[in-house]
């Protein structure tokens, strides 16, 4: 007879019904990372008394603490198609409820059902390192002539031009984020007119996720200074 055992806990054999299922999970450029799998285990304990029920809530609840291997075994201990192991999760596997679905009079009497839901993540193989990356480009002043006014005595101010051409600035700046590392940063547009004493490069701390550390996050801006017009847009990656 099938049985569940999660961690060291046997489920009693036979008297638990279940449903499984996995999401795939994708990153913002459309590639998949990880499928969340769920399982939802309906286990029906049977004593002689509530006394003996409640210490079978209380042994079963005792082991319900996240990150360790969950399958349903055959008869001789064999595992089925239904099996997890915390190791190759991200991030463990994890309890996310528990309860009494059922609150008649019978219940509680000789027998109580409870209900028990499992979750975790699967790192889908050949993970993309690159998760989302994101870009603006903001370019200010076309290098054409240059313009003051000048204050007069009386009326309007004076438009007057003080040189043919003009500078030109620009602002390359965005986001990217890694699969288990800090990702390469972007290249410049225009490497030749970067201010590098302006460059700012921010790193956030990388996303726990169950004590695996899974996305890591930087955001940078490059800013440009140039005595010629500038084109250019946001790359893609």
């Amino acid at each position: 007879m099938l049985y569940w055992r999660y961690g060291r806990y046997n489920f009693p054999a036979g008297a638990v019904e279940f449903t499984a299922g996995g999401e795939r999970m994708y990153t913002t450029r459309g590639e998949a990372w990880a499928i969340r799998k769920k399982v939802e285990l309906t286990v029906h304990l049977q004593s002689d008394s509530p006394a003996g029920l409640t210490f079978l809530i209380n042994e079963l609840d005792s082991n319900l603490v996240p990150g360790f291997d969950l399958g349903l075994y055959e008869q001789g201990g064999r595992p089925t198609r239904h099996l997890w192991r915390n190791s190759d999760t991200i991030g463990g596997v994890r309890v996310v409820s528990d309860g009494f679905p059922v609150g008649d009079g019978t219940e509680y009497t000789t027998y109580v059902t409870v209900k028990v839901s499992f979750e975790a993540d699967f790192p889908v193989r050949d993970i993309d390192p690159l998760l989302s990356y994101s870009e603006t480009v903001s370019i200010i002043g076309d290098g054409g002539p240059e313009f003051i006014y000048l204050p007069t005595l009386r009326g309007k101010w004076q438009k007057q031009q003080i040189s043919d051409t003009s500078l030109v600035t620009a602002t390359q700046s965005g986001e990217v984020i890694g699969w288990q590392r800090y990702p390469d940063l972007p290249r410049q547009i225009w490497p030749q007119f970067e201010i590098t004493s302006q460059r700012n490069i921010v790193r956030t701390n990388p996303e726990s996720l169950g004590g695996d550390f899974g996305q890591y996050k930087i955001a940078y801006s490059y800013s440009y200074e140039s005595n010629e017009p500038l084109f250019g847009v946001p790359r893609p990656v």
